[in-house]
């Protein structure tokens, strides 16, 4: 009763059955294709960190004193494998040349032995300064297991997003294309940027001695982050995730629109999208016979209109075979107020 009240008024629905029936499809595929993305991402970096493996059990077998680490022994800043690695030489204080070395250096060794040493002594040293055996392998896996419970989510902010995409996909704009560059973009900066923090590191050690009693100890900060944030980074990455499986998805989506079957729609819709084709032609001028009128005549249109539906349910079931519901859709009239 509230519909026909609506349809009376001049109102339409803002989705239609079908179109909520797409987006459910579409929210599935997203869910479905999110998960497998941040599944084989959190694969990827366990497999990377677990080459780690080597060199913390390498560590634990020798005879590690904290005391034989942090004196006893002269280091000569310029001759550690930490300092020579991220050397820049005279042009270390340039940012330019410090962002594109560390841009390229993403590509290959991103993580060396001598960075994990080095790295781990210093977390050591701020956090957990009274065990020196401290198991950084293994804080990694249990940090990478709570990062993933956080990027496998989809938060507000991605739903954000999806909105903002939905609203800027208008044609001739290609937002489809230009939006694909967004994730490589960022995937870049963010490799670029932690590479960026450990060459930080190595440079303020250097800058700051020449030599030091015990081994080199970094001072880990969150100052080296962008807005002081290290959390900013793993959001960045979920987002890259995100859209990732966002346009994988779109894309999945669309192709499954584009290749409808008659089978797919089950014997309920067939019969609304048969009564639907009905009730165009009626609109178009079919209009009923009056008693007492020309019987040729309402013969003749009573035939033409009778032609006239059974070739819209052959071209209707046409389309449906062929799989084209956008050509259905664009046949149907504009909504009226009765």
């Amino acid at each position: 009763m509230q519909g026909q009240v609506d349809i009376l008024e001049g109102k339409v629905q803002l989705l239609s059955l079908e179109a909520i029936h797409q987006l459910h499809i579409f929210i599935f595929v997203l869910a479905i294709v999110h998960v497998i993305f941040s599944v084989l991402t959190m694969l990827l970096g366990g497999a990377k960190i677990r080459q780690w493996k080597h060199w913390e059990d390498s560590i634990a077998n020798d005879k590690y004193n904290m005391e034989e680490v942090l004196g006893k022994k002269v280091t000569h800043v310029q001759q550690h494998s930490f300092i020579r690695e991220h050397s820049l030489g005279f042009a270390r204080n340039s940012s330019i040349l410090s962002w594109l070395f560390s841009f390229f250096k993403q590509f290959y060794a991103s993580v060396t032995k001598s960075d994990y040493i080095t790295l781990r002594l210093g977390f050591i040293m701020t956090h957990c300064k009274g065990n020196p055996k401290f198991n950084f392998y293994k804080y990694m896996m249990r940090a990478l297991e709570a990062d993933f419970k956080k990027v496998v989510g989809i938060s507000w902010y991605l739903w954000v997003f999806v909105m903002i995409f939905l609203l800027l996909n208008v044609g001739g704009w290609h937002t489809y294309f230009w939006i694909a560059f967004i994730p490589l973009i960022l995937l870049l900066a963010v490799g670029a940027k932690l590479e960026h923090v450990i060459t930080k590191l190595a440079h303020d050690v250097a800058d700051k001695h020449t030599a030091i009693e015990g081994d080199l100890v970094v001072q880990p900060s969150d100052n080296y982050f962008w807005f002081r944030s290290p959390r900013l980074v793993l959001y960045l990455i979920h987002f890259i995730l995100f859209q990732n499986a966002f346009e994988i998805a779109f894309f999945f989506w669309i192709l499954m629109g584009s290749s409808f079957k008659k089978a797919i729609f089950d014997e309920h819709v067939h019969e609304s999208l048969l009564g639907w084709a009905q009730k165009v032609k009626k609109r178009k001028g079919f209009k009923p016979i009056k008693e007492g009128g020309d019987t040729s005549t309402h013969t003749n249109r009573a035939s033409g209109s009778s032609d006239g539906i059974e070739m819209q349910k052959v071209e209707t079931e046409s389309l449906l075979e062929a799989g084209n519901a956008n050509i259905i859709k664009a046949l149907s009239p504009a909504p009226r107020a009765s």
